[in-house]
């Protein structure tokens, strides 16, 4: 994983501006700084046009918290202990892709 740090709260979708598209970004699993370092620490997914689609937005969720290595360990493994957090992960990428979809389509229009 690699977390970003940062002493304000993220918002959990914003968007930039690059080449005269929009990209936008998601950041989940918002957490306290463990470390002490900073106030919050969370991992963020960024899109890109033609990204807005729900299956490659579930797909960026779940790598962004699970590495390809990881997953196929605990898969091979199987092993409830370590695909149980995979699972339930799954699960809440597939919401949160949900909410991003209807975001990105009142901010800029439909998409399938």
């Amino acid at each position: 994983m690699n977390w970003i740090y940062g002493q304000e709260q993220p918002e959990p979708i914003s968007y930039s501006w690059q080449a005269g598209q929009k990209h936008y970004d998601i950041r989940v699993c918002v957490e306290e700084d463990p470390t002490g370092q900073d106030k919050y620490r969370w991992l963020e997914v960024h899109l890109i046009p033609g990204d807005y689609e729900y299956g490659q937005i579930v797909s960026k969720l779940i790598r962004a918290k699970y590495s390809q290595d990881e997953m196929e360990a605990a898969l091979f493994n199987d092993i409830p202990e370590e695909l149980s957090p995979i699972q339930a992960w799954r699960a809440e990428s597939k919401r949160i892709a949900k909410e991003v979809l209807e975001y990105i389509q009142k901010d800029v229009g439909v998409y399938e």
